[in-house]
């Protein structure tokens, strides 16, 4: 999909797809061919897709969401955990797209969804001006914020008033993961998502106002601070040991350098 076309420059195809990314991107830069040092995480269409439409929009859920999302919650003691926050992952995460797709149509742009991976994407449209592109982007993690906050609260209520539960001790035990995995999800991996780092949704919002204030250099000063916040957060993610983390921000980091140089070329 190409954006910007009311642009001088267009954003470049290699950010068009990226992990926990959104095909909507706003920075003026040029265009260039796509790195491949994420290409096993390719959204391309296969047979295994599903496929369904929700409030008007068309979702497609690639095989490999449910895969990764399995290994992410692995819980070979429970299977039943493991579904859960399989279940959990693909509401929470299709919520949040559906906060980008829906945003946008409202301002007249059509949108579809993409699950795969460890995440997923809203297709759309630079708007004409800051604010517009700013709230489909913030649509996003403030309906994961809401998801995870109305956890939190069905949570407390559940332990105010413990007569609304079942009597069966496992079903019980679902009930709370269920909603601790919405919890854990929506606000959780809502602050992750709003880390100013490219192309999460607050590096998407930080490259909107930089560009919208300093329009001359704007898209290399987001960069810059995204790439800075890449490496720290990377570091402190293999300090703690946790090697997947430090990965993502690692290809992060990767991705920001990338274009950085291409801007500067």
């Amino acid at each position: 999909m190409r954006v910007g076309q009311n642009a001088d420059w267009t954003v470049p195809e290699a950010t068009e797809r990226v992990i926990l990314g959104r095909a909507q991107r706003a920075a003026p830069c040029p265009v260039i061919k796509a790195p491949q040092f994420m290409s096993f995480l390719s959204a391309e269409p296969t047979p295994f897709d599903l496929h369904f439409r929700m409030f008007g929009v068309d979702v497609r859920v690639h095989p490999f969401f449910w895969l990764f999302m399995a290994l992410l919650g692995w819980n070979g003691d429970n299977l039943q955990y493991t579904f859960i926050w399989v279940m959990c992952g693909f509401l929470s995460i299709l919520a949040h797209e559906l906060g980008h797709a829906l945003t946008s149509r409202y301002f007249g742009q059509p949108s579809d969804i993409t699950l795969y991976a460890f995440g997923g994407y809203a297709t759309a449209y630079p708007f004409h001006g800051t604010w517009r592109n700013v709230a489909v982007v913030a649509a996003g993690p403030l309906v994961s914020f809401t998801t995870g906050g109305l956890a939190y609260l069905a949570m407390l209520g559940l332990f105010q008033f413990p007569q609304w539960l079942p009597e069966d001790e496992q079903v019980v035990g679902n009930i709370l993961y269920f909603l601790f995995c919405l919890q854990f999800q929506g606000i959780g991996w809502g602050l992750l998502n709003s880390i100013p780092i490219y192309p999460l949704d607050g590096g998407q919002i930080t490259r909107y106002l930089f560009v919208r204030f300093r329009p001359w250099d704007g898209v290399s000063l987001s960069l810059k601070l995204s790439l800075l916040l890449a490496i720290i957060f990377g570091v402190l993610a293999f300090q703690r040991q946790d090697t997947m983390w430090g990965l993502f921000m690692l290809s992060f980091a990767m991705n920001n350098w990338q274009e950085l140089q291409m801007v500067r070329g």
